[in-house]
């Protein structure tokens, strides 16, 4: 089932930047329909800064926020909107804490916080690779580590990867020049619901990171062979002779 899910959601993410398809929602067996308006946001798009916002705010250091999903007590107490002291907020985590206890998916997904600037080179080596796919409706993100040889979808659960599929990973920036990509791919009309978003993350060897991204409607605006990089994303992780 998981991997008719990847394989469905990235069909759709082509369909739409390459012929120009409307938003539609999906519903596989189990699942409940989306409501094709909203807009799936990964809480780990804000979580640096929520947590920045909670050091100066509270007072909190790092390291008493380690383990706690601040995105969503954030979110579920209005922090940023409602007037609390340092010490109710302190007893509401105190209280509270076993609501908020994060799963490790706010500290991993921060990868995805990585601005659209650096740039690879050819014959780069990277810890990681990670994308964000975001048709409007739907979103994926992705990540490969290749130093642990594992994978994740969407959530903090690793999922093994094979020296294949590690191999054919390691040499997409170099299948596709990507070294030779733009940061930004953004289409002249404004980003909505019907956009087809994605970024392309690397975390290089030494730890600095670097992004690629893009946002169209109408299926330009795309990296060279944005397609075929595609199709192997898919590959990677359905086909199952690559395993």
């Amino acid at each position: 089932m998981k991997k008719n899910k990847i394989y469905i959601l990235l069909s759709l993410v082509l369909c739409m930047s390459l012929n120009g398809c409307k938003a539609i929602s999906i519903k596989n067996e189990g699942e409940e329909v989306k409501n094709k308006n909203e807009v799936v946001t990964p809480k780990s798009e804000q979580s640096v800064e929520d947590i920045q916002f909670m050091i100066e705010s509270y007072g909190f250091t790092k390291e008493e926020l380690e383990g706690i999903d601040v995105t969503k007590l954030i979110q579920d107490y209005e922090l940023k909107v409602r007037s609390f002291t340092s010490e109710e907020v302190r007893e509401i985590i105190k209280s509270q804490a076993k609501y908020y206890l994060d799963d490790g998916k706010t500290k991993l997904f921060q990868i995805f916080d990585t601005p659209a600037e650096g740039s690879i080179k050819a014959g780069d080596h990277f810890n990681k690779i990670a994308m964000v796919y975001n048709e409007g409706t739907f979103q994926q993100n992705i990540i490969f580590d290749l130093v642990e040889s594992k994978w994740y979808l969407d959530d903090a659960t690793p999922h093994e990867l094979s020296a294949k599929q590690k191999e054919v990973v390691e040499k997409l920036p170099e299948k596709y020049e990507i070294y030779n990509w733009e940061n930004n791919y953004s289409g002249e009309e404004e980003e909505s619901t019907g956009s087809l978003y994605w970024k392309l993350i690397f975390e290089k060897q030494d730890g600095s990171l670097c992004a690629y991204t893009g946002y169209t409607q109408d299926g330009t605006h795309l990296p060279p062979n944005y397609k075929e990089f595609c199709d192997d994303i898919i590959s990677i992780l359905k086909d199952g002779s690559y395993k």
